[in-house]
């Protein structure tokens, strides 16, 4: 099985963002820098996440800068997710991205992973979820 990709790589030098929907979980992966100018089409995809029903995970770990509008779109996501009994995990270990949520004290309502693997893990999923093949 083959999962689904909505991808918007394409769309601005720099910066990269695509959705990769499995049964058990969405995960939203990003690259470069979050500001302004990408604002629409990564709130965009990640209302798109949301909508699939399940937890999503959102891989940062190749992010370098983090603006507040898009603080803004994590802090509403990981509030309405758990609003639906539903996790929002953000994977990173970049220092442009953790320290921003912890001064917000985001890391209150969404979870924290060094990497994909470990997000996984902490939704109780195996590390292979997203491997086409792997038994639901």
């Amino acid at each position: 099985m083959q999962y689904p990709i909505v991808s918007g790589q394409d769309s601005l030098p720099g910066f990269t963002i695509d959705l990769t929907l499995a049964p058990q979980v969405a995960v939203v992966r990003v690259t470069g820098e979050l500001d302004l100018a990408v604002d629409r089409q990564f709130g965009e995809l990640l209302a798109e996440a949301e909508a699939t029903g399940t937890p999503v995970v959102l891989d940062m770990t190749e992010v370098s800068f983090c603006a507040s509008c898009i603080l803004g779109h994590l802090a509403r996501a990981a509030q309405r997710l758990t609003l639906q009994g539903r996790q929002l995990v953000v994977a990173t270990t970049q220092r442009m991205v953790l320290r921003p949520l912890m001064l917000l004290r985001l890391e209150d309502h969404l979870g924290l992973a060094p990497d994909l693997a470990t997000a996984l893990q902490q939704l109780g999923l195996p590390g292979d979820t997203l491997t086409p093949g792997t038994p639901a």
